[in-house]
């Protein structure tokens, strides 16, 4: 239901886990038993013990459901982890993909006009003398140069046999992604001090960066308020951290000496295309900041109400991206509740199993802090399964208090305490399995499983938070709401005595 460029990503991730839970529940209705009652002997089963995971686990249980005070602060527990949990969110880099392919800066510089072709030749040796003493091959496997422009193929096109001998073309391989923005930094000033500021441009990208992760916002408005702004804005977008080489069309058209300025139009406006290389992990941010940025000076200059600032193609898709997969997220809830009202046909207790949900993004937060990655679309999409994955531990810890109460006639709180021992370990052990099966994803073993490896953590983290909660959470919330439950079951009885007669 997310469309758009994630539902190209992962429409096929969708589909195949879809299917493949379809067809493992076919087999575990059908397969699993004939090869059970074929395999197992109940002569080579080991009788059942207590293990150390249970008598650690039903004393807390029982402690839990002790007293009203007692379950009052296991909710308060399960709030204030949900509350930390976004707390970390807010505070990890919003991407909408992580970098990778192969990271490379890019040096270009053009020197003032009739420089020599030697003469360019010994400034280029400057920065290669700064790059081999500074780095290394260790850090800078590969340092490709280009001196000169307008020869070969380009010049057949162009009708012209002249060389440019003050154009340089640096191209930099880097060992190590997640120094590449540090790098570009270091390099850049290197590079301004070697070639002069206004000579040289010095970018970075990896893949994402060139194809998902890009920066572009247009400002509408009167034409003549946009050339006024034009300069002051490029300035302030170079002054956002994060954010390097700003320029807009209308700039690039006067480098180029154009006869006539060429603004493009967003909805019958004017408008100006102002685009930049993104030198964070957190590309969403830096772009909300350079939009609070260029309001901020609008404001201040009386433009307000006269230029409005707007977010380009590339910027959009990704903003666009996250909100789509937040709406699926909401969509999946509904459809995870409304399975659970039909199934377990009450009003309420479908709330009990809901809050394995809510307590599982604590879990996934504090993984994703700890190996430092992004919260991008593949997290999104780990959260997305998690609300599909945590529920089965609390439907199966569900299922058997009501087996408890509807077939062995049990009280609610020893319906609990059995229940909660009983399933502890096929919840640990599909947890267990489940986790263990996902780590090589999480790791990122191969490099292409980068951009799945933020998915194995967020799952990984969030099934481990959300088992162990669910075991002591979804329990007490049962016990609470349990009144209720039998409240309005009551009232429908009546209701539909009254109905009959």
């Amino acid at each position: 239901l997310t469309g758009g460029l994630i539902g190209e990503f992962f429409l096929p991730f969708g589909l195949a886990v879809t299917y493949s839970l379809m067809s493992s529940f076919i087999v575990a209705i059908s397969v699993v038993p004939v090869f059970a009652y074929l395999l197992l002997d109940k002569n080579e089963i080991a009788e059942e013990s207590e293990s150390f995971l249970e008598r650690t686990y039903v004393p807390a249980l029982r402690w839990s459901l002790k007293s009203g005070t007692n379950r009052g602060l296991v909710l308060i527990v399960a709030a204030v982890s949900l509350v930390f949990g976004l707390i970390l969110f807010a505070t990890r880099p919003l991407a909408f993909l992580p970098s990778f392919g192969e990271p490379q800066i890019t040096v270009s510089a053009t020197l003032p006009p009739g420089t020599k072709m030697a003469d360019t030749n010994a400034v280029v040796l400057q920065l290669e003398q700064f790059l081999a003493e500074t780095y290394g091959e260790d850090v800078l496997p590969t340092v490709s140069t280009r001196i000169g422009g307008g020869g070969g193929l380009e010049s057949l096109f162009l009708a012209s046999s002249g060389v440019s001998e003050n154009v340089v073309a640096v191209t930099i391989g880097v060992e190590d992604q997640s120094e590449l923005d540090t790098l570009t930094g270091e390099i850049r000033t290197a590079a301004e001090e070697i070639f002069g500021e206004d000579n040289v441009t010095v970018s970075a990208a990896s893949l994402s960066e060139q194809g998902f992760g890009g920066f572009s916002l247009v400002l509408t408005g009167e034409q003549a308020d946009l050339l006024a702004v034009n300069q002051a804005i490029v300035a302030a977008l170079n002054e956002v951290e994060g954010l390097a080489n700003a320029s807009s069309n209308l700039t690039e058209e006067a480098d180029a000496e154009a006869s006539a300025t060429t603004f493009i139009r967003v909805d019958q406006q004017s408008a100006a295309r102002f685009t930049g290389e993104l030198e964070t992990s957190n590309t969403i941010g830096v772009t909300n900041t350079a939009k609070q940025a260029i309001q901020q000076y609008l404001d201040a200059n009386g433009y307000s109400g006269r230029i409005t600032v707007s977010e380009g193609f590339e910027s959009r898709q990704q903003t666009e991206g996250f909100a789509s997969l937040g709406i699926a997220m909401g969509i999946a809830i509904v459809l995870v509740v409304i399975i659970l009202f039909v199934t377990f046909g009450s009003f309420v207790h479908w709330i009990d199993i809901i809050l394995s949900i809510i307590v599982a993004p604590v879990g996934a937060a504090i993984l994703l802090t700890l190996t430092n990655r992004v919260l991008g679309i593949s997290a999104m999409i780990g959260l997305l399964m998690l609300i599909g994955i945590v529920v089965t531990n609390a439907v199966v810890l569900i299922d058997r208090v009501q087996s408890n109460r509807r077939e062995r006639h049990m009280e609610l709180h020893a319906a609990l305490l059995e229940a909660g021992e009983r399933r502890l370990r096929p919840i640990l052990m599909t947890a267990v399995a489940t986790i263990g099966a996902l780590i090589p994803l999480a790791v990122g073993l191969s490099e292409g499983a980068i951009i799945a490896s933020e998915l194995g953590t967020v799952v990984i983290g969030g099934l481990f938070s959300s088992t162990l909660l669910t075991l002591i959470v979804v329990p007490v919330a049962y016990m609470l709401l349990d009144p209720l439950h039998r409240a309005l079951s009551l009232r429908r009885e009546r209701a539909s005595e009254q109905t009959k007669s």
